[in-house]
């Protein structure tokens, strides 16, 4: 299994509120696709590795906010996949991982 799969399926296991899962999985799903054009369990080492400050800004909050969305909404997404991030932080594969997804 790869790390990254690995570390998705620790983070999901990691929420106990069914319904915070529900709302934390959608949030990153839709970040992921966003941002990335893949599935959460579908990235990989290059996709983090690639990943820069200006993409979530670009990528993401811009269209959102163009979108009408708001921000504390927005705000939402990011705290759901600041939370991801942590996990992969966790696993000592991903250590070299810093970003600072506030809004």
């Amino acid at each position: 299994m790869k790390d990254i799969l690995v570390a998705y399926l620790t983070w999901k296991n990691s929420i106990s509120s069914p319904n915070t899962l529900k709302k934390y999985t959608g949030s990153v799903e839709i970040y992921c696709g966003m941002v990335f054009g893949k599935k959460p369990d579908e990235l990989t080492r290059d996709d983090f590795k690639n990943l820069r400050y200006s993409d979530t800004i670009n990528k993401f909050v811009k269209p959102l906010r163009d979108k009408d969305i708001k921000d504390s909404t927005i705000k939402s997404h990011l705290i759901a996949m600041r939370s991801y991030l942590n996990i992969i932080r966790k696993e000592k594969n991903f250590s070299w991982i810093k970003y600072d997804l506030n809004l």
